[in-house]
């Protein structure tokens, strides 16, 4: 499926960068906005965009006050006449991808039962798996899980296990 996205905002006329929106805490501060949102030209990430030029345009001429300043409305430090409104068109074609994440059982073998991975060690794979096994259809079974962490590195290391093969071959 294909989406097309038209946005606006402000391109710094002296890099040509388009301006990214910075924000700043007002933890407890009184009588603020508790977070105030900056105009800046650095920053690739975080684009401001709005949904017309004409609010672009009034941002190009106004700044508000830091604590007042929201996306809508962000403190602009920039000369009007450095700035220009330009359209941003984004497209988007998304594909369904089928995802297998590994089985717990999978994660712990790598880990704890793989001679040469870092956290080698036979006797805790045992003693995990004796643990899951027993925790398996409870509520505790969702106590014994994997990390992003560890499931990035299991993806790495699985990623040069394929490198080896392939130079091998």
């Amino acid at each position: 499926m294909k989406t097309k996205t038209i946005r606006y905002g402000l391109r710094y006329k002296k890099d040509g960068k388009l301006l990214s929106i910075h924000a700043t805490s007002n933890a407890g501060g009184d009588f603020c906005v508790s977070v105030a949102y900056e105009l800046v030209d650095w920053g690739d990430d975080n684009s401001w965009l709005v949904e017309s030029p004409e609010h672009a345009e009034f941002v190009r001429h106004n700044s508000t006050p830091w604590y007042n300043a929201g996306y809508d409305s962000p403190i602009n430090n920039y000369d009007a006449k450095d700035l220009q409104v330009v359209r941003v068109i984004t497209e988007v074609e998304e594909e369904e991808v089928c995802v297998n994440l590994p089985a717990f059982e999978e994660m712990m073998r790598h880990m704890y039962n793989t001679e040469g991975h870092k956290y080698y060690d036979p006797r805790h794979y045992i003693y995990i798996m004796n643990e899951y096994e027993k925790a398996k259809g409870t509520s505790r079974e969702k106590e014994l899980y994997y990390d992003l962490f560890q499931l990035f590195e299991y993806l790495s290391d699985k990623e040069k296990e394929a490198k080896l093969v392939v130079e091998k071959a």
